[in-house]
């Protein structure tokens, strides 16, 4: 999502791509946080210069303690209104935050987009969540580590895993309780938003002979 409106002047990925951390994906006009920027570091460069030269003088005796403190303390607004509108600016820079895979485009160059809007999709399908539901009366006979099976129709072979937490509280009124395990998929052969059915083996019948 986009943390300040503007008008896109850049996009740099296409349809499905994978990108990498902090590869520039959208840009917007950034013609006014720039100059507010450029304004900023050059008074921080000039109130810097004259942090040099008091320092000078008042080692020469030529400057009072006083006001070498006032010049400090403008030297150090100085810098943080430049870290401020540095901060702004990057905010006009959407950048992958994590490697992933992005989904179907939905916007282009010369859009007005507003603050908090929906830009892209990006999804890290290297490891999936699954989630999945087992009656409340199993809810002492399960744990986390157990292990468990899916099944997908995806493939024919089941898939692996353990349980890896348990929801604090009970759905459906407190009928149902939601489990999870994490899904190696390096690969990349299952997607978000995929079903399967789960075989989680809870209690075992011991036979007496």
């Amino acid at each position: 999502q986009s943390e300040v409106s503007g008008r896109i002047d850049f996009i740099g990925f296409s349809d499905g791509q994978f990108v990498k951390k902090d590869t520039l994906l959208v840009g917007l006009d950034a013609t006014l946080p720039l100059a507010q920027f450029l304004k900023d570091r050059a008074e921080y460069k000039l109130a810097s210069s004259n942090l040099n030269r008091s320092r000078n003088l008042h080692e020469k005796n030529y400057l009072s303690p006083r006001a070498l403190d006032e010049i400090i303390a403008s030297e150090e607004i100085s810098n943080a209104k430049m870290q401020l509108s540095k901060a702004i600016l990057e905010q006009y820079k959407i950048k992958a935050p994590f490697d992933g895979k992005i989904g179907l485009r939905k916007i282009s160059i010369g859009s007005y987009v507003q603050n908090g809007q929906e830009l892209l999709k990006l999804q890290d399908l290297s490891i999936m969540k699954f989630d999945f539901q087992v009656p409340e009366r199993f809810s002492n006979l399960v744990s986390v580590g157990q292990h468990l099976t899916i099944e997908t129709n995806t493939f024919q072979n089941h898939i692996d895993g353990i349980v890896s937490a348990i929801d604090v509280g009970n759905q459906n009124k407190g009928r149902l309780l939601v489990l999870r395990t994490l899904v190696e998929n390096q690969k990349g052969l299952l997607r978000s938003g995929m079903f399967g059915k789960v075989n989680l083996t809870i209690k075992k019948k011991i036979r007496r002979l």
